[in-house]
């Protein structure tokens, strides 16, 4: 138990580093240098701190970034919305109502009610 405990901790750490760091080359222009700072230095901590093995020290570690990348991204988030009302979220994010559900207009709608018959190889003989 101990075993898969320490290894659930790793990869959900390892995890966690992989999304911050894609976030951190994604998102460069829009942080600041102190936020950015902030984000590095606790990225190296979960990195130390899967080199121990010491499982307290993996969650812990891997919580404190948790909470920097969050606030972060909150930040992010209401800054984005404040400058560009109109487009919520960050591009690439949420649901995109374009390609969602059925058509909610009904008298454009085509249906062709068709009648086929399966024609499997074996039948062919």
């Amino acid at each position: 138990k101990k075993k898969q405990e320490k290894i659930e901790a790793k990869n959900k750490a390892d995890s966690l580093v992989y999304q911050t760091e894609k976030m951190l080359s994604d998102l460069k222009d829009k942080i600041d240098e102190d936020d950015e700072t902030k984000i590095k230095r606790e990225v190296e901590n979960v990195k130390a701190a899967l080199e121990s093995d010491d499982v307290d020290k993996i969650q812990k570690a891997t919580d404190d970034l948790t909470k920097v990348f969050y606030d972060i991204s909150s930040k992010l988030y209401q800054a984005n919305a404040q400058t560009d009302p109109g487009e919520q979220g960050f591009a690439g994010t949420g649901p995109h109502t374009d390609q969602a559900g059925p058509s909610k207009n009904k008298d454009d709608e085509k249906v062709v009610d068709a009648d086929y018959k399966v024609v499997d190889d074996d039948d062919k003989n």
